[in-house]
């Protein structure tokens, strides 16, 4: 996991997106130059602004850093699941 792998990826999601490099910059605030310089140097932003790119590419910190997804959606499913199964043994117990 370096920063190198993260801009490839914050790089392959621009290209899946068809958007452009200039683009996400502006739209997380950032000056383009700053967000080169960051490439070219391969260092990384700081959380706020990883954040930040994240959200603008719609996927989550934790993948540009990691190469990881979680299905959020999977684990909220089963938390829920999990309580109401909780709930209804309670309710049998009554």
């Amino acid at each position: 996991m370096t920063a190198e792998d993260f801009w490839n990826r914050v790089k392959a999601k621009i290209k899946s997106q068809n958007t452009k490099q200039e683009t996400l910059a502006i739209s997380c605030g950032i000056s383009y130059r700053t967000f080169q310089t960051w490439i070219n140097r391969k260092t990384y932003p700081d959380a706020l602004q990883t954040y930040l790119i994240a959200q603008a590419l719609n996927t989550t910190v934790e993948y540009l850093v990691t190469g990881e997804e979680k299905d959020i959606y999977k684990e909220k499913y089963d938390n829920l699941k999990s309580c109401i199964s909780d709930f209804f043994e309670e309710v049998k117990e009554k």
